[in-house]
């Protein structure tokens, strides 16, 4: 078998995944293989001549890609590492991810993938067996069945290392913004309760005091996402309490879909969640807006949420987004109003700017531009300390992103004349 070392990049904006990545691999115990996590693309030469093969993979986020320096430090790899990237651009757009220089790309789930291609690696396979890759010259390998959550740990404890636990992946509404359907499916699944009790134990062991939860919407744990199991959610809350551990759940990363906001459900966190704020997601004020974004619910919804939210001791953070494809004036003024009445009950308006990501309904969409008046207001709101976010920001990569798709370096589809049948690989850092 080759000495096989995987390197990981550790970015901030995906540490969550590094986490589980490097936790699937080494939990996997494969022969021959090291795992390490880099802060720097280039400490990868640090390690060549040390193994037979080096490897770097990345989690690929779209708004990477605007990064010039980290993309040239990683292109600059090529032909002396194997590059592997995966995430939500590279499963979103895996053949301009490809032709960007990446050597392979990991589609959706990289639990199972990512151990098995490291494997072959070592032994010398052809990794076109591997399921769910991406490979030179648009060869794909197929997809692959989804992650059992329980059969993976969130975190690598073993070295230290703990965080927020993965307790439900997956999410049936396909929201037409958002890549949590596309990526991980429109199938809800989630780590059972023994299982995050262990990691709980582990995270309070390891000197960990807040337990955290990721989940496209907390209140759906033990349920299919359309409809709550209140049962199965207080009795993971009162288990995880009973650890002696304080307890954020509907907060950051997390959040609740707003009519999954009910006098039950509030009365359920209010008595187990130590957090006092509670993040909902809206996106919209506009009922036209929430059928177009396939959002699964009225605005009605919102409005009785951060009522319940507010009645019970709860500060709303409730999320919205500019800029939305189709989106009209009168939709625009709809969601002013709204925000103005939400904030009048107590609740913050969270900002957001629509962003096309590839892999999703709206990717080839333009945001909509903000009138002049619109823009005053909402930059009044956020001079009262009503509204807050990063909207501006994201307007500025919105656009750039939109300029990358009209040059086609982002492609989602292969161009139909530069695709092969069986095509050979060729890049001998694949043999």
């Amino acid at each position: 078998m080759k000495k096989v070392l995987y390197l990981h990049l550790n970015k901030k904006n995906t540490k969550y995944s590094t986490a589980a990545l490097v936790a699937a691999i080494e939990s996997s115990n494969i022969v021959n293989v090291k795992v390490e996590v880099v802060n720097d693309p280039l400490d990868s030469l640090n390690f060549i001549g040390k193994y037979e093969k080096v490897v770097l993979g990345v989690s690929l986020l779209t708004t990477d890609l605007l990064n010039d320096n980290l993309i040239s430090d990683i292109l600059k790899l090529k032909g002396k590492v194997l590059l592997i990237a995966g995430g939500p651009h590279a499963t979103g757009d895996p053949y301009g991810t490809l032709d960007l220089g990446f050597d392979v790309v990991v589609a959706g789930e990289g639990e199972e993938t990512l151990p098995e291609l490291l494997y072959a690696l070592a032994v010398d396979d052809d990794i076109r067996n591997v399921k769910g890759l991406y490979l030179e010259e648009y060869e794909f390998t197929g997809r692959r069945r989804l992650v059992d959550l329980d059969s993976f740990p969130p975190w690598p404890y073993w070295r230290g290392h703990f965080g927020p636990i993965e307790i439900t992946r997956g999410c049936p509404f396909a929201c037409a913004y958002c890549q949590t359907s596309f990526m991980f499916k429109a199938i809800t699944r989630h780590r059972s309760i023994d299982k995050i009790i262990f990691y709980t134990k582990k995270l309070k062991e390891l000197g960990g005091k807040d337990w955290r939860v990721v989940t496209p919407n907390a209140l759906s744990y033990g349920g299919d996402g359309v409809r709550m199991e209140l049962d199965k959610v207080e009795e993971l809350l009162s288990k995880v309490k009973d650890i002696g551990v304080r307890v954020f759940f509907g907060s950051f990363p997390s959040e609740v879909r707003p009519e999954f906001v009910t006098e039950e459900s509030i009365r359920i966190l209010k008595k187990y969640v130590n957090n006092k704020r509670l993040v909902i997601g809206a996106q919209s004020a506009s009922d036209r807006m929430l059928k177009i974004l396939h959002r699964g619910h009225a605005w009605e919804d919102v409005v009785s949420a951060v009522e319940l939210s507010v009645k019970h001791g709860f500060v709303p953070e409730v999320d919205f987004i500019l800029g939305l494809p189709f989106e009209t004036e009168e939709d625009m003024e709809a969601t002013l109003k709204g925000m103005r009445k939400l904030t009048s009950m107590g609740a913050r308006a969270h900002l957001h700017y629509f962003m096309p990501l590839p892999g999703t309904p709206f990717t080839f969409f333009k945001p909509t531009r903000l009138p002049p008046k619109i823009r005053k207001e909402v930059a009044k709101l956020v001079g009262e300390g009503k509204g807050w976010g990063q909207w501006l920001q994201q307007e500025r990569i919105a656009w750039e992103i939109v300029k990358m798709i009209e040059e086609g370096r982002i492609k989602v589809r292969p161009p139909r004349a530069s695709r092969p049948g069986n095509s050979k690989l060729i890049n001998p850092l694949l043999k």
